[in-house]
């Protein structure tokens, strides 16, 4: 898929496709769409070796800015094992990454420090890296916990970009909520610890954000 001029074709046809479509209830293009907040190449796109993947991203990033070059460009990968190795990549315009203490083998703690870890990184490149997916299983009884921990890490360190939870969920037209019971990282909007813990930490991001924000010249 990563390699094969056929495939690579293929992946550049749909991405043209999608760019370029009207959205009929608007009237506008989505590469003119002002409510998307950016493209993503692919959701963990693991090809190895790494430098293949580098390759690749390096290709189709700079392909999608020719093609819409008024939305922010990221991987989509999830950098855990490569530390944003493709954060450099120039029409990256931010850096994501996935964190699963489970997955990685890590304490509540050590996932905090790499936490800090990672936005030290952006710092350094002077690029956002966004947490866009982590998650910790409902049934551990410090879950509350440590997603206040992780959480106020990242509101304090100004070199963290953001934080999306994987997943956020309400209940279906059936009155339950998804069925999730292996990785139970489903975050119930039921008033419970784990949900009033992400309610505060994005109220509290919201209150940092409006007390420091400047205004922004428009792009295009």
């Amino acid at each position: 898929f990563f390699s094969d001029p056929r495939t690579k074709h293929d992946y550049k046809t749909w991405v043209e496709h999608v760019i370029r479509r009207v959205n009929p209830l608007t009237g506008l293009a989505y590469r003119d769409d002002p409510t998307i907040m950016a493209w993503e190449l692919m959701n963990e796109g693991n090809a190895r070796p790494q430098s293949l993947r580098l390759d690749w991203t390096a290709e189709m990033s700079a392909y999608v800015k020719s093609l819409d070059p008024n939305h922010l460009v990221s991987s989509g990968h999830a950098n855990i094992e490569s530390k944003l190795a493709d954060l450099t990549i120039p029409t990256l315009d931010f850096g994501t990454w996935h964190g699963y203490p489970l997955y990685s083998g890590l304490t509540v703690r050590q996932f905090d420090k790499t936490i800090t870890e990672f936005c030290r990184i952006a710092g350094r490149v002077r690029k956002p890296v966004l947490l866009e997916e982590f998650g910790y299983a409902r049934s551990n009884r410090d879950s509350a916990e440590a997603y206040a921990t992780w959480l106020d890490t990242l509101v304090r360190d100004p070199n963290c970009g953001g934080w999306l939870v994987w997943r956020l969920v309400s209940r279906q037209d059936h009155g339950s909520y998804p069925s999730d019971k292996h990785d139970q990282f489903d975050v119930h909007n039921d008033g419970s610890p784990i949900w009033n813990v992400l309610k505060a930490a994005t109220a509290r991001a919201a209150r940092l954000r409006d007390s420091s924000q400047t205004p922004l010249t428009k792009l295009g």
